[in-house]
């Protein structure tokens, strides 16, 4: 470098551009001071012996010390284990420059605060170390935080080994039931073969039985009136009477018995047409009108003329029939009972309604099991207890429902069963089915009645003759 003399008028303004310099500088350093204070991080400088330097309000205000408490003392003062701050220095050497080292810092009071501890080397203008910057960072509300989360991580490890073994306990129940479901359909095929097989043992079983009770009924049916009319003894007529009675009653739970017999029959098929419902049920009721005129009874049809529906004629009078007979036979007299029908989509709804006897709930539970009567009839002598389960049997075999209704005891009774409502008058007519042969009388029984028809014969002409 070239010396070069200065000149004295020259001296005044270097002193002057010193003095600026000076300025400068000191602004620098108050700027650095206050953003060095201004910063939420704690911040020291130390020297090579780990004295503090100079510090920030952040780390007066973390330890609790003041300034001329803590400026001078080694900062090993502020970490509960010397040991750790011995290491981080030790280790800024090597490297220049640690970041985010976990410790534990002592405040003034004792209390202890997890902090995170960054250093970095000072260099003077030689690029020699002579001293260290260290930053403090509180980490109590990231260890809160961490914990936290730890503890949630921890409740979904929980839950999604619960998951697990639930996702296992269910797979292998899903194994299980699909196991039991094969081997419960096998068993339901079997059950209901067996079921199968029993019912149609007992459908023949009740057909044979049938028989063979029908078949010794018919001559005594025939012969009994007979034997009351040639009686002239009044008490052996009374007698013969009674007889009669129970008879026709046996051979009405007889037949009633092979009617259900055959209504339960897979084989059974209707004969199925379009049938005029006002025509149908004004029929049967003219067809009662004996019984119920005895007891002053009013039978109203209000079914509508123009309603149609798809039914086997034979069977929709018996219905009809066996649901009249039963609401006069509980009504008193002088009464009225009403029949209504009404459309519901595709289904025709029909109402036989009575202000009779009523029923319980119990009644009305079990009013359509076979071989039920009610408290009212269960001693009447021609009531078998089939009449309304062969109306069940019919009104179903038709795709419809039946049921009953009753406010109470002596608050009447309403029937209702629906029957699909015809969509053609001109539909064509289905096969019949052998529900309309008649049972073959044993020729024995026959040969029987003749017998004792031949017999009373020749009896009544010696009476004749002995005249």
């Amino acid at each position: 470098m070239i010396n070069k003399k200065i000149k004295e008028d020259e001296i005044p303004n270097k002193l002057l551009n010193n003095e600026n310099l000076n300025s400068h500088i000191n602004d620098l350093e108050n700027y650095i001071r206050d953003l060095k204070n201004f910063l939420p991080i704690a911040l020291c400088s130390i020297d090579l012996e780990s004295k503090i330097i100079d510090i920030n309000t952040s780390l007066l205000s973390i330890t609790g010390y003041s300034n001329n408490e803590i400026v001078g003392n080694k900062i090993d003062m502020l970490f509960k284990n010397e040991e750790d701050f011995k290491s981080i220095i030790s280790e800024t050497k090597n490297k220049g420059y640690i970041k985010y080292n976990e410790t534990n810092l002592v405040t003034k009071d004792n209390s202890e605060i997890p902090i995170a501890v960054t250093t970095g080397s000072r260099k003077d203008a030689k690029d020699r170390t002579i001293g260290y910057f260290v930053a403090i960072i509180n980490t109590s509300e990231f260890k809160k935080e961490e914990e936290t989360l730890k503890e949630k991580i921890t409740c979904l490890e929980e839950d999604e080994i619960a998951m697990l073994e639930l996702m296992k306990e269910l797979h292998e129940t899903r194994g299980k039931l699909k196991k039991f479901n094969e081997n419960l359909e096998e068993l339901v095929k079997e059950r209901t073969a067996e079921v199968e097989k029993l019912l149609q043992q007992k459908d023949e079983f009740i057909k044979q039985l049938g028989h063979d009770l029908k078949s010794p009924l018919t001559p005594l049916i025939g012969l009994l009136p007979i034997l009351e009319k040639h009686e002239v003894d009044p008490k052996l007529v009374e007698i013969l009477g009674i007889f009669r009675r129970n008879i026709e009653y046996m051979r009405n739970i007889v037949l009633q018995t092979l009617e259900l017999a055959k209504l339960n029959a897979p084989s059974t098929v209707f004969d199925i047409k379009d049938i005029k419902l006002w025509n149908e049920a004004e029929n049967c009721i003219k067809d009662q009108q004996t019984v119920y005129h005895e007891k002053g009874i009013i039978i109203d049809n209000k079914i509508d003329e123009n309603i149609f529906v798809e039914a086997d004629q034979e069977k929709l009078s018996e219905v009809f029939h066996k649901l009249i007979i039963n609401a006069v036979k509980y009504s008193p007299k002088n009464s009225k009972i009403t029949l209504d029908a009404f459309s519901e989509s595709d289904f025709v709804t029909i109402t036989i309604s009575d202000t009779g006897f009523g029923m319980t709930n119990i009644q009305i539970d079990h009013i359509f099991d076979e071989f039920y009567k009610g408290d009212k009839s269960r001693h009447e002598l021609f009531s078998s207890g089939l009449g309304l389960s062969i109306c069940k049997k019919i009104v179903e075999k038709h795709g419809g429902k039946i049921w009953a209704e009753s406010p109470g005891p002596e608050k009447g009774s309403t029937f209702y069963f629906t029957l699909k409502r015809s969509k053609s008058k001109n539909k064509i007519k289905s096969k019949k089915t052998d529900s309309t042969k008649t049972l073959k009388i044993p020729s024995n029984s026959i040969s029987d009645d003749k017998i004792v028809r031949e017999y009373l014969n020749k009896l009544d002409s010696k009476r004749s003759s002995s005249k």
